[in-house]
């Protein structure tokens, strides 16, 4: 990708129905690194996007950009939540698969 820029997603669970209220993660570091353009990029920075289960509990995800990877802290993975990701960069929302809007195609 020509000119492009770095966006870092991070992932929390504000949301838990746990029964003592904690996620096992919670002391983890769960990012997800993309390239973007840089109005895509721009218009990402500091945003935040949740989801939430019928069972209670809350997905949040958050982004920034970054200039270099450098600046990027070890990340723990993502949790397989990636679909969350590709749904912001696809819709600006999060969406489960069953809840996506039908792709308009043109004629």
């Amino acid at each position: 990708m020509t000119h492009a820029s770095l966006v870092e997603f991070k992932l929390t669970m504000p949301g838990r129905n746990t029964w003592n209220g904690k996620w096992s993660g919670d002391d983890r570091n769960f990012t997800l690194v993309r390239e973007v353009d840089h109005m895509t990029a721009a218009q990402l920075d500091g945003g935040a996007w949740s989801y939430v289960w019928n069972d209670g509990w809350c997905a949040r995800i958050t982004s920034r950009c970054v200039l270099d990877r450098d600046q990027l802290a070890r990340s723990d993975g993502f949790c397989g939540y990636d679909w969350m990701v590709d749904s912001i960069l696809r819709y600006g929302k999060i969406y489960a698969d069953h809840e996506r809007p039908a792709e308009v195609v043109a004629p």
